[in-house]
This record gives C-alpha cells, structure tokens and sequence, in this order.
C-alpha cells in the first residue's frame, strides 16, 4: 500500500501506475469496482479530488463525505480487503486516497469481479472455466494442476470430486463438459483405459471447437513417477499414445470388450426390459471407440511436454494459451 509520501510524489509526477484519479464524485458502485480491480491485480491508489484529462492532473477542492461512500462500497464486495483510507494536503487543498492491497482471493463488486488493462482500462473480468478431465489413479497430478491454476483468479478448474455429491448423477456432471471454457486432460494409460474419461472425451467432442478448448499433457517420462503418493511402475502411467501400434491396442481392448458384451447379451436370453441398462452401456463403449481414436490421433500430432517438464514452469504454458484467445 502507498503511503502519504508516494501519494504527494505521484500527484507531481503524472504517475498513473495502478493510480485512479477522481473528480468530482465517486459513487460506492464505481469505488467497489475499483477496489475490485486493484485487490485482484498488484494493489493500487485511487486519490480523489484530482481531475485526469488523460495529459495533466488538476487538483480540486472535494468536499464529499467519503467516509460514508466507501463503506457503502465496501458492502457490495464478497470479502474484505486490506487498505488504508487517509488524507494527504497538496497545496492547500484536502485530498482523500484508498491505497488497497493484492488480495490472495478474487474480489467481486456486486458480485462480478474487475481488472485493470494494460491500458488501464476497467473492465469486468472474465472467468475462464477449465474442465479438468484424468483417471482417478492419477488424482494425484490432478490435485497439482488444480492447486496451480486455481492460484489465478481468471482461472476456475472443475473437477468431478469437487461437484459431484453422493447421489449425484455422474453421467449428468460429464456432459456438462461442453460448458466449460477449456478440457485439460491428464493422459496416461489409465486415462485411456477409463471408460469415464474417453465418456468424457465423447462430449466434449461434441463441440465444433473442441480442438481449439483442448488442452493436455502427455505422462510419459519417468520424471512424471515423482509426483505420485504411491509408487507406481513407469508401465502403467505411461500412455505411449505416440506410438501407432500401442494406439491401435487401445482399439482393440475397447472392441474386444463391446464384442464380449454382445455375446453376454446374446447368450443370456432374457426379456429385453431386463437388459435396457446393458444394452445402453453397449452403445456408450461404441461412442467411445470413434472418440477415442480421433482424440489420440489428435493428441499424437501436437507432440506436448511432460508432466514433469510443465509443473517446473508452474503450467504456464496453460495459462498463456487461455489468456491469449
């Protein structure tokens, strides 16, 4: 937070770094909205009593009961800040500031959070909703990505043990994958044995853009074992979804299994209303063999970095990739 000294120096300098110049009102919407903006970025000053007009600062004399405004402002946030309200003289004239910290949470003002631009420009900002699709075997990686991303405040991860209670319909939770900004897909081999996951894929896939919302990262690397509680061998996390061959196994587990099911089916000659269930998990596995092809082709074709390789780097490469589109 800036103290009276950095206030008086930015007034005579023009300094407009995470500064907001007021005159001649500011109502509680607009100082909630600022607060907002400074709480989610690096912190910042809003000063009142000095007109901008984009060239000089004008000071004026102001007047307004402040104090009253800005805990008006204060109501409309989702939780508290830390700032300083304080007044500084500049020439004879009284002029009121907020310095307000970084908040290590989203702030909102009426319930919609704000950033300043690089320009400096306030906007609402925009929450990118990032689907985060893995084998449970390797919810270990999961809770890395997800502890990562979920530090930006642009950033909001789902995740099926996050949302989905007791009770719940799985299946109805999956296909809400097509609301999501962005798919992250943890591949290993697991992930591409999983029925629930390649189900997962299938939606998704659904989307016309579903190539641009993918993300992924391929564990192949030894270095990838690090990173689980349990230990694991290298065969049974690495997905080897570059190889043609090994994908071409996955095709033919999935087939072998539906032509197991049909002849279950077949044999146990039992009235249809009896095997509606059965007959419907039947046509979900052949969904997924057409999936599931397209999505390690897809996979194969954007060689990615590892696991270990990305997490050095806290996923930016994630973040960047959202941010830009």
């Amino acid at each position: 937070m800036s103290n009276k000294n950095q206030i008086l120096d930015a007034i005579s300098t023009y300094d407009r770094k995470n500064k907001v110049y007021v005159h001649p009102i500011l109502t509680p919407d607009m100082a909630a909205k600022y607060i907002s903006a400074f709480a989610n970025g690096s912190g910042g000053d809003i000063v009142l009593g000095v007109k901008d007009d984009g060239l000089n600062l004008k000071v004026k004399k102001y007047s307004f009961q402040i104090k009253i405004q800005f805990q008006k402002a204060l109501e409309l946030l989702n939780r508290e800040v830390d700032f300083v309200l304080d007044s500084i003289e500049y020439n004879g004239v009284n002029l009121p500031f907020i310095s307000i910290s970084k908040s290590e949470h989203l702030v909102k003002a009426s319930n919609k959070p704000y950033k300043f631009t690089n320009q400096g420009e306030l906007i609402e900002m925009k929450i990118n909703k990032v689907f985060l699709s893995y084998a449970h075997d390797d919810s270990d990686l999961a809770d890395i990505i997800e502890t990562s991303l979920n530090k930006s405040y642009d950033i909001d991860v789902t995740r099926d043990v996050r949302v989905v209670d007791f009770g719940e319909d799985l299946e109805e939770f999956m296909r809400t994958i097509r609301k999501h900004d962005y798919v992250l897909s943890v591949v290993t081999k697991s992930y591409l044995e999983s029925v629930n996951c390649m189900y997962e894929i299938t939606q998704a896939m659904k989307d016309e853009n579903f190539k641009e919302r993918l993300l992924f990262i391929v564990v192949d690397s030894k270095k990838d074992l690090v990173f689980y509680k349990e230990e694991k061998d290298p065969e049974d996390i690495n997905s080897q979804v570059y190889d043609a061959d090994k994908r071409f196994d996955y095709t033919i587990k999935w087939n072998t299994k539906i032509k197991g099911m049909n002849e279950k089916l077949r044999d146990a000659n039992i009235p249809a209303q009896l095997t509606t269930e059965y007959t419907l998990s039947i046509r979900k596995l052949d969904s997924i063999v057409v999936s599931s092809n397209e999505f390690m082709e897809l996979v194969s074709r954007k060689l990615g970095d590892s696991f270990y390789k990305m997490q050095e780097d806290d996923f930016k490469i994630f973040r960047d990739r959202i941010r830009n589109n």
